[in-house]
């Protein structure tokens, strides 16, 4: 009857460290999820971003309100207003490959 009870002990201790086990798990499972939630709400700021320093980078070769008339460059759409365009072009764009995939 001794050894039952001691083999019932073990078995109950094995069951408690599996228990400790999942926990930590469990946890270390949603700190992951958290992340990825929170870098999926980010994702707006994330294009805004990209956009910025793009624009910074390619600014001489992109601009969309330029128009010539009469041999002259007018420059229709201030860059604010095409980081603008842009930011917003993307974000469609992203949503739209988010909500299909």
């Amino acid at each position: 009857m001794d050894s039952i009870n001691n083999e019932f002990l073990r078995d109950e201790e094995l069951g408690i460290t599996e228990i400790d086990i999942l926990k930590q798990e469990n946890n270390r499972l949603r700190l992951q999820l958290n992340e990825v939630i929170n870098k999926n709400k980010n994702w707006s700021q994330n294009i805004d971003n990209f956009v910025d320093k793009w624009f910074e980078t390619n600014e001489e070769n992109i601009s969309i309100g330029t128009v010539t008339i009469l041999y002259q460059e007018i420059d229709l759409f201030p860059n604010w207003l095409e980081k603008i365009v842009y930011k917003k072009m993307l974000k469609i764009v992203y949503s739209f490959f988010k909500e299909i995939f």
